[in-house]
């Protein structure tokens, strides 16, 4: 059972608020439920039996994430522990799901500013701003 502070679902669904509306229809909320379910399953088979926790330091977390098919570079997983982790590098599962779901809707969001499978893009400040201030 995952315990959701209104701050963590209020984030969530955000992140897969696609139009924007400040809603989240069927459409949007339905995936939204079979990647938690998917992050969960990963977090559980990658979790430190002892801690219960994810480990950062121990590139725990990186491993999660290429399960995931995340290739996160070490320097940005570093960050994640940083940003996400508690003091000894350990990531809860709530924080997992909100860096899983932040990481998954960031590159879908950059994917669709790139269009034609570049890897590059050219953003405008706006565009930026909304895509990282409201996810």
């Amino acid at each position: 059972s995952i315990e959701f502070s209104q701050d963590m679902a209020r984030s969530l669904l955000a992140m897969v608020d696609r139009d924007l509306s400040g809603n989240v229809d069927f459409y949007e909320f339905e995936p939204l439920v079979h990647s938690l379910r998917r992050w969960v399953s990963v977090y559980e088979a990658r979790r430190d039996p002892d801690s219960g926790n994810l480990t950062g330091h121990a590139w725990g977390l990186g491993t999660a994430l290429r399960d995931l098919g995340f290739q996160v570079p070490r320097r940005l997983q570093g960050l994640v522990v940083v940003r996400y982790g508690d003091q000894q590098g350990n990531i809860s599962l709530q924080d997992f799901l909100m860096v899983s779901c932040r990481i998954s809707v960031m590159l879908e969001r950059y994917q669709r500013h790139c269009g034609g499978g570049k890897d590059i893009t050219s953003l405008q400040l706006n565009d930026w701003l909304q895509d990282t201030i409201y996810c």
